[in-house]
């Protein structure tokens, strides 16, 4: 009766199995649910970032440069998956793709402080939600476990057009 997983791998993988996930899928998103939760991130260990700076700018550019790449052109960017493995469903991937740009990188907060970059009260509200949920020390401050020095300057950053899609389903089905 249900299963949890990221919005638009499921999409993919019900595409691969010959189903229309916008037919067949309702899903509940963190947006709608903890909407001050964030998804995914780069990281690393504070001893690394102290001791190799460069490392993680560099990290943080060729990651940015990757995705830049991706939007500019999200067919060259399935073809090169698909090159690096041919027994994929292309299909599916670019409903991955297409879906994963929609939804986690189109949300309006992109649109005004750039893709990497976080809200600084959303981020302590999700702080303090996982740590009441997890029975874990409370922290000062986000900045403990966020570091924008890392990110291009704001002028600079990834802003994919557009807000992100009312629901998952549908910007599946629009690929």
């Amino acid at each position: 009766q249900g299963i949890f997983g990221f919005v638009n791998t499921i999409g993919a993988q019900t595409v691969e199995a010959g189903l229309d996930p916008a037919r067949v899928l309702r899903h509940f998103e963190w947006r709608h649910c903890v909407p001050s939760l964030y998804g995914g991130a780069v990281m690393v260990s504070q001893e690394f970032r102290e001791s190799h700076p460069e490392a993680v700018t560099g990290l943080v550019r060729a990651i940015n440069r990757g995705v830049r790449d991706t939007l500019s052109d999200p067919d060259a960017a399935i073809d090169a998956v698909v090159r690096r493995n041919p027994a994929i469903d292309r299909r599916a991937n670019e409903v991955r793709l297409r879906g994963t740009i929609a939804l986690e990188m189109g949300h309006p907060e992109v649109a005004a402080i750039g893709l990497g970059d976080a809200d600084d009260a959303r981020l302590w509200d999700g702080i303090r939600l996982i740590t009441a949920g997890r029975a874990l020390p409370v922290y000062a401050s986000p900045l403990m476990f966020f570091d924008r020095s890392f990110l291009p300057p704001i002028a600079e950053r990834l802003r994919p057009a557009g807000p992100a899609a009312e629901s998952a389903p549908d910007a599946v089905s629009q690929v």
